[in-house]
């Protein structure tokens, strides 16, 4: 599947979820000033922006919490912070349990 995501900055990585209905670009402002400090990985989760939907129709927790683990394991991103808001949030709360 095509993701659409940014990868930006050097250092530890830090992981940012957006919300419902929003994008990787809720992010814009906190990126350009924690990109001096940090790597900033964010992406459009599938369903939202410019990602596309998931093949099989399916948004459950545990398919988004997949989804999550592969995003990172494709980039080779092993440990990281993790934070989100709403539903980004939730999200990042559930894979630090997951994982």
């Amino acid at each position: 599947m095509m993701v659409h995501y940014r990868d930006e900055g050097e250092g530890p990585v830090l992981f940012l979820i957006h919300g419902t209905f929003s994008s990787l670009h809720t992010f814009n402002s906190w990126t350009r000033i924690l990109k001096t400090q940090y790597r900033i990985v964010r992406l459009d989760l599938p369903g939202f922006a410019l990602t596309g939907p998931m093949t099989d129709g399916k948004y459950d927790i545990e398919v988004y919490l997949s989804f999550l683990n592969e995003f990172l394991n494709n980039l080779n991103i092993k440990k990281c912070h993790i934070a989100g808001s709403s539903l980004g949030g939730w999200l990042a709360w559930e894979y630090c349990v997951a994982y």
